[in-house]
């Protein structure tokens, strides 16, 4: 189903983001009403047939589907604190502002508060360059309803989905998922790191290593991290034998951070992950596996 021509949609928000997404609503003929604080950065808009108007309010009342896409909550209750509550009646507004849980309730506490009729939240888990790729994912949460009618209009940036009704539903999982990406780049610069450090080194050899050899490692098969995860769920940690034990996983931090510091590389990623495993070994741990670390970083009393 391709996007709802009769549905006018207009986008809050010109940063790199709030830019791809009016560029993907413009190019598919949909003329999206623009504004920007800034209003030079909607000039490469105009020739694709965006419409720039001068204030926000303007935007709001042009459309039915209101995009909001800002630098921080707060920058979207400046802006939407100094706006008519009767222009917003009836209208969709759909959120895709980074924020907290609860950023987004406050948000969508303000949005309810103007009279629009429904607030989605939105995720975008793709960069803006991929906007408007079908492999790039968004993810909304809030009324089934409204994100029904608005869906097919949606799908002009990606491949759009209702991951739930609750109003925070998609901000907490877009956090859930940007804790791995940081975990893992963490781990995976680190790894580069020492790498360059090998005899022979050459420009271009870590990039081939990476592609090779260390990706292959963790992307091919997630088995061992479902593991971790199927233990997590039942809350039991000790090792069946499939996984390392945390005494055994020290000895490895250990000899880690015993490497990087002989090839003058620092341990900055590594050794406040052996302080929670010593955490969780000198509270009676040592037969447990990694998901016990769960525990540790859930405990309030830490």
């Amino acid at each position: 189903m391709g996007p709802d021509s009769n549905l006018k949609v207009s986008v809050i928000g010109l940063g790199v983001m709030g830019y791809a997404l009016a560029q993907a609503f413009a190019k598919k003929d949909l003329k999206p009403t623009v504004w920007n604080r800034c209003a030079q950065k909607a000039l490469g808009l105009e020739p694709l047939g965006a419409v720039v108007v001068p204030s926000a309010s303007e935007c709001i009342k042009a459309s039915r589907l209101i995009v909001v896409c800002l630098v921080n909550e707060a920058a979207f209750h400046n802006i939407l604190s100094g706006v008519e509550p009767a222009i917003c009646k009836g209208r969709i507004i759909v959120n895709a502002t980074t924020g907290a849980p609860s950023q987004i309730k406050k948000s969508a506490e303000l949005a309810m508060k103007l009279g629009f009729s429904t607030y989605i939240h939105g995720a975008i888990m793709t960069f803006p360059a991929y906007i408007g790729y079908p492999e790039s994912k968004l993810w909304f949460s809030g009324s089934r309803a409204a994100y029904e009618e608005i869906e097919p209009t949606l799908r002009v940036l990606g491949s759009p989905s209702l991951v739930g009704e609750e109003i925070t539903t998609a901000g907490f999982q877009d956090i859930v998922c940007v804790n791995m990406l940081y975990g893992f780049a963490g781990g995976f610069l680190q790894s580069l790191a020492l790498y360059k450090t090998k005899s022979g080194w050459k420009p271009g050899d870590t990039e081939i290593f990476a592609r090779d050899v260390l990706l292959p490692m963790f992307m091919r098969d997630g088995s061992a991290f479902l593991d971790l995860a199927r233990q997590v769920d039942a809350g039991d940690y000790v090792s069946k034998g499939n996984g390392a034990k945390l005494g055994q996983q020290l000895f490895a931090l250990d000899n880690i951070i015993k490497t990087n510091t002989e090839h003058g590389i620092a341990s900055d990623f590594i050794l406040p992950m052996r302080k929670l495993l010593m955490e969780r070994t000198e509270a009676g741990g040592v037969d447990e596996e990694l998901s016990a670390i769960v525990e540790v970083l859930s405990d309030p009393a830490r």
